[in-house]
């Protein structure tokens, strides 16, 4: 491989690191949850999803994950978005 080469493959991993990262999907419709993981698949495969806001407060206070990004649907049972947010 040339030093070109090289140089440019290595680009492409640096910029592929860059799209690395993660997204919490917080909807009670599976569908919408579908939709948003297959459109976010072409930039990260770091995807988690929870039916209600209950289940995102209760993901973060574990501290098992942090989310780069929030999809976070307004109405949902139990706790919807804005509860969530607060």
């Amino acid at each position: 491989m040339s030093r070109k080469e090289a140089s440019s493959s290595r680009s492409v991993e640096i910029i592929e690191a860059k799209r690395s990262f993660s997204v919490l999907i917080v909807d009670d419709d599976c569908l919408i949850r579908r939709i948003h993981r297959v459109l976010l698949n072409k930039f990260t495969k770091e995807i988690q999803e929870v039916e209600n806001g209950q289940q995102a407060v209760d993901l973060h206070r574990s501290g098992a994950a942090s989310f780069a990004i929030i999809l976070m649907d307004q109405d949902m049972p139990i706790m919807n978005g804005l509860e969530g947010y607060r």
